[in-house]
C-alpha cells in the first residue's frame, strides 16, 4: 500500500519513498534519511502534524514492511513467481522478434493476458478504435488463449524454436505465474467481501513500529496523537490494528510487542496450506480464540526470551489447528533456495546466463537476505517482533535498498550523482537534467545482502512484466512504459476496453 510519504512496492527489493513537493524533497532529505528531528509542536495545523511525525518516522515503517516481506513465505512466493514471469517474457519477447509477425507491426496494445484471450473481431474493434482518426496501428498477430492459465508442460529449458505456437504456450506460462502474483496479493476465495485486504495487516505491523519510533524521538502523547488519526473511521492504513486492538481490548495495558507477535504470527504463514495462510484467516481463527479463551491465548506477561516466544507461536499454532509456524518458515527458505538453484541450473543449461545474468543475480541476493532475516528471526523472535528492540536491533536485519520518486513538476535538479544513480529523468529547456527516479548507492543501515543497483535491475523487469502481461495497474509510470517498449522494440498502447 502507499501512502503521500512512502511505499513498500514488492517488485522493489528495498523501500520508497515519495516526495511530491520541493518541501517534501526537504524534509525527506533532513528527517527521513537524515540525521535532523522536526517540532511537531510547532506545526499550526493537523497536516503539518503529520508531516512533521511521517517526514521522520516513514522509513521504519517502510522497513518494517520490506522485513516483513523477506521473512514471510507470502513474500517468497512472490518473489519465486515474478522470477518465472520474467524469465519466460524476456524468453518469449526476444524470440517473438524473429518472427515476421512481428518485424511487419509498430505497436504493441497491453496487456497482452487480455490482447490474447480476445477473438479476431475484438481485436479489430480494438484496432479500429485506435486508429479512428487516421492513424496506422499495426499490432503483431499473437496466439488466442481461453481463460485458462493452466501452465503448458513445457517451460523455459525446453524452447528449442520460435514457431507462434511454441511462443504462445510460452506467454500463456507468463500469464499464469501473473495470475498467481494476483491471487497472492487479493483476498482468499470466499472472503471476497471481507472488510479489510491481507496488506493491512502488514500495516499494522509497521505502524506499530513507527509509534516507537515516535515514542523514541519525542514522547508517548505525540504517538497516541499519531496513532489517533490512523485510527479514524475510513481511514484504511489504521483498519486492521483497530480491529486488533479490538481483540485486546478491556486487557489492560498490553505490551506493543505482544500485539507485534500476534500480528507477526498472522503474517508468516506457509501458503502451502492455501487460503489457511493468508493473514485474514489466520487472523479470524487465532482472534476467535482469543474472544473464547483468553487466558489460555495471551500471556501474562509478554515473552522475555526467544524460547518463550517459540512456545507461544506454537501454543498459538495449536490452538488454530496450524502446522508449526516456526518450523514452516524454515521449509519455505529451504524451498525458495532450492527453486532459485534449479532456476539457475536451467539457465546456464540454457546458455542463457548473459541474457538474465544482472536479473538473476538480484534475485538471488534477494533469496540470501531472507535466508539471513529468517535466521536472525529464529534465533530472536522478540528482537524482531517487539517495536522498541527492533529499531535498536537494525544492524541485525538486511540493509534495504532506497528509492525516491518524485513528480515531474518536483523534478530535482543538480543531484549528486556520487551519492545517487539517476534512473528516470528529462532534460528541461535550457538543458538541464531534471531527475524523477533516483536511488540511494549505498543501502541504507543493516547487513548488506542487496546491492541498490541489482535492486533496480529486479524492479525494472518485474514492473515490465506488469505492463506487457497485466494486470497493469491503472497509473502505470512512464518510465515502466518506456522500458517495457525498449525491451520490445515497438511502441505500446494500452487497450481501449
Amino acid at each position: 500500500m502507499s501512502s503521500g510519504y512512502g511505499e513498500f512496492d514488492p517488485k522493489f527489493p528495498g523501500i520508497s519513498l515519495h516526495a511530491q513537493s520541493a518541501a517534501a524533497w526537504e524534509r525527506i532529505s533532513r528527517f527521513s534519511i537524515g540525521s535532523e528531528t522536526p517540532d511537531p509542536a510547532a506545526a499550526t495545523t493537523s497536516e503539518g502534524f503529520l508531516d512533521a511525525v511521517s517526514s521522520l518516522s516513514v522509513t521504519i515503517h517502510e522497513l518494517r514492511h520490506f522485513h516483513d516481506f523477506l521473512i514471510s513465505d507470502h513474500g517468497s512466493r512472490l518473489v519465486r513467481a515474478r522470477l518465472q514471469v520474467v524469465l519466460n517474457m524476456v524468453e518469449v519477447v526476444q524470440a517473438f522478434r524473429h518472427l515476421d509477425a512481428w518485424r511487419q507491426a509498430n505497436v504493441v496494445l497491453t496487456p497482452l493476458s487480455e490482447w490474447c484471450r480476445l477473438e479476431p473481431d475484438e481485436r479489430q474493434a480494438e484496432i479500429d478504435g485506435l486508429n479512428w482518426a487516421g492513424a496506422d496501428y499495426r499490432p503483431p498477430d499473437l496466439p488466442y488463449f481461453a481463460q485458462d492459465w493452466s501452465p503448458p508442460d513445457r517451460g523455459l529449458a525446453g524452447l528449442h524454436d520460435v514457431s507462434a505456437e511454441m511462443l504462445g504456450r510460452q506467454l500463456q506460462l507468463c500469464g499464469f505465474y501473473q495470475d498467481r502474483v494476483r491471487l497472492l496479493n487479493g483476498k482468499p476465495e470466499g472472503l471476497e467481501e471481507a472488510p479489510y485486504y491481507p496488506q493491512q495487516f502488514a500495516e499494522a505491523s509497521a505502524i506499530l513500529c513507527q509509534q516507537a519510533e515516535i515514542t523514541s524521538a519525542w514522547d508517548a502523547e505525540t504517538a497516541q496523537k499519531f496513532t489517533a488519526v490512523l485510527l479514524a473511521p475510513g481511514n484504511r492504513y489504521g483498519m486492521a490494528l483497530a480491529h486488533v486492538g479490538a481483540l485486546f481490548g478491556g486487557r489492560g495495558g498490553v505490551d506493543a510487542a505482544l500485539v507485534a507477535g500476534f500480528l507477526g504470527w498472522c503474517l508468516f504463514g506457509n501458503y502451502e496450506s492455501g487460503a489457511d495462510a493468508f493473514p485474514i484467516v489466520r487472523f479470524g481463527r487465532l482472534g476467535q480464540v482469543l474472544l473464547e479463551r483468553p487466558r489460555d491465548t495471551v500471556p501474562a506477561v509478554t515473552p522475555r526470551t526467544p524460547e518463550e516466544w517459540h512456545r507461544l507461536f506454537a501454543r498459538w499454532d495449536d490452538l488454530t489447528d496450524q502446522p508449526s509456524t516456526m518450523d514452516d518458515l524454515v521449509r519455505s527458505v529451504r524451498e525458495t533456495e532450492l527453486s532459485y538453484a534449479k532456476v539457475c541450473s536451467r539457465v546456464r543449461e540454457t546458455a542463457r546466463d548473459e541474457l538474465y545474468g544482472d536479473f538473476l543475480t538480484g534475485v538471488g541476493q534477494i533469496v540470501r537476505a531472507r535466508s539471513h532475516m529468517v535466521e536472525r528471526f529464529l534465533a530472536d523472535p522478540g528482537g524482531y517482533l517487539s517495536p522498541f528492540a527492533y529499531r535498536l536491533n537494525m544492524d541485525r536485519w538486511t540493509a534495504a535498498p532506497l528509492k525516491i520518486t518524485l513528480p515531474a513538476d518536483a523534478a530535482l535538479t543538480g543531484v549528486d550523482e556520487e551519492r545517487w544513480s539517476v534512473h528516470a529523468s528529462q532534460r528541461d529547456r535550457t538543458g538541464r537534467l531534471l531527475v524523477t527516479v533516483m536511488g540511494l548507492r549505498e543501502p541504507l543501515r543493516g547487513v548488506r545482502h542487496i546491492d541498490p543497483e541489482a535492486a533496480f535491475q529486479v524492479y525494472h523487469l518485474a514492473s515490465v512484466a506488469e505492463v506487457l502481461i497485466g494486470p497493469c495497474p491503472p497509473d502505470v509510470s512512464p518510465l515502466d512504459r518506456a522500458l517495457a517498449e525498449t525491451l520490445l522494440g515497438v511502441p505500446t498502447l494500452p487497450l481501449i476496453r
